[in-house]
C-alpha cells in the first residue's frame, strides 16, 4: 500500500512539470477550430468541453512516452551510483578468510538495532579515519549524479539526491569523533575493558546512529524508486545474512564458553596437590582459590608450583583448539574476551607462578649463613608472589564469568 500511494504521487508530480503540454495543446485546439471552421464542419455542441481535454491527453501522452526512456536512463544511473555508496566495503582490517561485510547499508542496520559498535569496528583506522573514507565516497556519488542533477523523474528523486549531499557534512562529523573517541580511548586505563569503554563512547555513538540511520534511509528511498522489486530482495537477503551470522556468532559463543569454563578446572592444580594445599579440597576449582587466601601446598611446595605451571599450559593449548581457526567468524565480544583468556590472562598466571617458583628455589637454595636481611627479603618476595598468583587466578576467573554471560543478540 505504502509503495501505491507513492507510485501515485510519483506520477502526479510528473503530470506538474508537463506545463508545457498545457501551451501546446491550446494552440493545437485553436488550430482544429480553425481548421474545422474552413472546411464548414460542426462538431456536436456536446462534445466541445471535451476537445480541449482530447488534445491534452494526445500531447501529454507523446510527450511522456518521448521523454520516458531519458528518464528512466537517468534515474537507473543515479540508483547504480547510490548502491555503490551504500555498498562499497569500509573494512580496513579485515581477515583475508572473511568476506566483506561492512558498509554503509550493514552499518545502518546495526545502528537500528543498537549494536553499532561492535559491527564498526573493522572499518575504524587512526591513520585514515573513517569520516574522510565516507567524504570520499559520497564525493564520488555527487560526481557520478551531476550530470543529472534537477532532471531526474519523477522529482522526488532530486530531492533525495540532495538529501543524501546535504546530509554528508553531518554524518562525516558524527564518523570522525566516533573514530577518534575509540582510539582515545584505547590508549587509555579503559583499554582492556571493552565493555567500559562502549559505555564511555556511547554519546558519539549516538550521535553517529542518528545520522546513519538517516543518511541510508534516504538512499535506500532513492533505490526503491528504481527497482523498488530489486531493493526488497536485497533487502530480504541480508536479513537472511545477519541471521545466518548470529547462529554462527552464538554457537561459537557456547563453544568458547564451555572451553573458558573448562579452565576453572583444567588449569588449577592438580587433585593431589590441591587435597594436600591451604586449601584442603581436592575437588576445588580456580574459582576456590580466587575466593581464598593465597595458596601454599605441603611438602615440595616448588614442585607442586611446577606442576600447576604445566597444567595451566597444557589447558591453554587444549581450550584454544576449541574454536582455532574460527576466531574471525566470533562476535567481537566474544573474540576480544577468547583472546584476553587464552593470549593475556592464562599467561600473566604462568609467569606469576614461574615467579613463585623462582621465590621458592631461592629459599631452598639458602644457606645458614646467609643474612637475616637476605632471608626477609626472600620470605617477602615469595609472599608477594603468592598474591600476585591469587590476583591473577581472580582475573582470570572474572573474565570466564564475562564470557559466559555474554549474551549475542546478532
Amino acid at each position: 500500500m505504502r509503495d501505491l500511494v507513492q507510485r501515485t504521487r510519483d506520477r502526479l508530480e510528473i503530470l506538474q512539470n508537463l506545463w508545457a503540454a498545457a501551451i501546446v495543446t491550446a494552440a493545437l485546439t485553436i488550430g482544429l477550430n480553425v481548421l474545422l471552421a474552413a472546411a464548414g464542419w460542426a462538431l456536436p455542441g456536446w462534445l466541445d468541453p471535451a476537445q480541449g481535454f482530447v488534445v491534452f491527453a494526445i500531447v501529454s501522452g507523446v510527450g511522456f512516452l518521448i521523454a520516458r526512456q531519458e528518464h528512466r536512463q537517468r534515474l537507473e544511473t543515479t540508483v547504480a551510483a547510490v548502491r555503490t555508496l551504500l555498498d562499497d566495503e569500509l573494512a580496513v582490517r579485515l581477515p583475508a578468510e572473511m568476506p566483506g561485510h561492512v558498509t554503509l547499508r550493514t552499518l545502518a542496520a546495526a545502528a537500528a538495532a543498537g549494536d553499532l559498535a561492535t559491527e564498526i569496528a573493522p572499518a575504524l583506522n587512526n591513520l585514515s579515519p573513517l569520516g574522510w573514507r565516507l567524504k570520499d565516497r559520497v564525493d564520488d556519488f555527487e560526481r557520478a549524479t551531476a550530470h543529472d542533477a534537477g532532471l531526474l523523474s519523477p522529482p522526488r528523486a532530486n530531492l533525495l539526491v540532495r538529501n543524501v549531499i546535504r546530509r554528508t557534512p553531518a554524518l562525516v562529523e558524527a564518523a570522525d569523533k566516533y573514530n577518534g573517541k575509540v582510539f582515545e580511548l584505547l590508549i587509555s586505563e579503559l583499554r582492556y575493558d571493552l565493555v567500559k569503554r562502549h559505555a564511555a563512547i556511547a554519546p558519539e555513538a549516538a550521535a553517529l546512529t542518528t545520522e546513519l540511520i538517516a543518511f541510508v534511509a534516504d538512499g535506500e528511498e532513492l533505490e526503491r524508486l528504481g527497482d523498488a522489486a530489486r531493493w526488497r530482495r536485497e533487502h530480504v537477503a541480508l536479513e537472511q545474512w545477519v541471521a545466518s551470522r548470529t547462529t554462527m556468532r552464538q554457537r561459537l559463543q557456547s563453544l568458547a564458553a564451555g572451553a573458558a569454563v573448562s579452565l576453572l578446572t583444567s588449569a588449577a592444580p592438580s587433585p593431589e596437590d590441591l587435597a594436600s594445599s591451604s586449601i584442603g579440597d581436592a575437588a576445588a576449582t580456580l574459582r576456590e582459590i580466587a575466593a581464598a587466601d593465597p595458596v601454599t601446598f605441603a611438602g615440595d611446595e616448588e614442585a607442586a608450583t611446577v606442576r600447576w605451571i604445566g597444567r595451566a599450559r597444557a589447558a591453554g593449548a587444549t581450550a584454544s583448539q576449541t574454536v582455532a581457526g574460527q576466531g574471525w567468524q566470533m562476535h567481537p565480544w566474544t573474540h576480544d574476551l577468547w583472546v584476553a583468556i587464552t593470549a593475556i590472562d592464562l599467561l600473566s598466571l604462568e609467569r606469576v607462578l614461574q615467579a613463585q617458583q623462582g621465590a621458592l628455589h631461592a629459599r631452598a637454595l639458602g644457606r645458614d649463613n646467609d643474612s637475616k636481611a637476605m632471608r626477609e627479603t626472600i620470605e617477602e618476595n615469595l609472599t608477594q608472589a603468592r598474591k600476585d598468583v591469587r590476583d591473577a587466578v581472580k582475573k582470570l576467573v572474572e573474565q570466564i564469568d564475562r564470557l559466559t554471560g555474554l549474551q549475542i543478540r546478532r
